[in-house]
């Protein structure tokens, strides 16, 4: 009986390795056109535009990590810009103020620039904010404008309210961060509401039509939800809504507007009342 004999065969080839697919490249033109958005902006859209082109950033460090490992080392200059953008993007985010949220913002994206700089070339910021500053300045003057032609409606509005501290203003067109127009803003840092100058108009004419009350309603609505947003439970320039406080803060304006209502300076009509036709007989 003859042995087993294991059968021989060839050599076994290694399976290749799959080639790394490189994550893909930025298109720098698409940071350009947010820069190209801050320059056309005033400082009141700020931060909402400097958040898009920080996104811009955190979607191109895939592609930059990986420049960086077909180099011998990572540059020391570059290492340091990463670390610094990432420590002044932790501020940023963690601020309470829209100022220094902006200022923590613009040196992560200097420093995210110098990180990128021997892979490629990015626009510098500076030149963008100064002419936002600019037009920061025409906004600021059109804002006296309209807040002039409107004193008397936003003169009524704090009147009825009497909340200490809470300030009213006017400006042309209101935007949010997805480029729509609303109706109002709150700054939170300087506690005052802005309306825009369609929503002026819009209540002068409901003032007239309806009555001084049922601006006080919808308005106060609007301003006790404002009034009653915390950062304090999530941080990082995060705001919640806290029921209780929205429903207590309606109340209280109502209660400074039922003591207005009672004084002379009140306007004589509150609501409009319907007309009763007459009968022909």
């Amino acid at each position: 009986m003859s042995a087993f004999r294991r059968k021989k065969y060839g050599k076994v080839k290694p399976v290749p390795k799959p080639k790394e697919r490189p994550p893909e490249k930025p298109a720098v033109l698409d940071l350009r056109n947010i820069f190209s958005r801050i320059k056309k902006s005033p400082e009141s859209q700020l931060n909402d535009l400097l958040s898009e082109a920080l996104l811009w950033w955190i979607q191109a460090i895939p592609y930059l990590q990986w420049k960086y490992k077909k180099m011998p080392s990572l540059p020391l200059e570059a290492a340091k810009a990463f670390t610094s953008a990432q420590h002044f993007l932790d501020s940023g985010r963690s601020a309470t103020t829209d100022k220094v949220k902006a200022a923590a913002f613009i040196n992560a994206l200097e420093r995210y620039a110098r990180y990128a700089a021997p892979i490629f070339k990015t626009p510098a910021i500076r030149p963008y904010l100064q002419k936002s500053k600019e037009v920061s300045k025409k906004t600021a003057i059109r804002s006296k404008q309209l807040t002039h032609k409107f004193d008397s409606l936003l003169t009524l509005l704090s009147q009825c309210f009497d909340y200490p501290g809470l300030h009213f203003g006017v400006q042309d067109v209101i935007l949010d961060k997805y480029k729509e127009e609303r109706d109002r803003k709150v700054d939170h840092t300087l506690n005052k509401i802005y309306y825009s100058r369609e929503k002026m108009v819009a209540m002068k004419k409901q003032l007239f039509h309806k009555g001084l009350l049922s601006v006080v309603l919808e308005e106060a609505d609007f301003i006790a939800r404002a009034l009653s947003l915390s950062s304090d439970k999530l941080g990082k320039g995060s705001f919640v809504e806290d029921p209780f406080a929205h429903l207590c803060l309606f109340r209280k304006l109502l209660r400074n507007f039922e003591r207005f209502a009672g004084t002379t300076a009140a306007p004589k009509m509150l609501v409009k009342r319907e007309k009763k036709r007459k009968v022909l007989k």
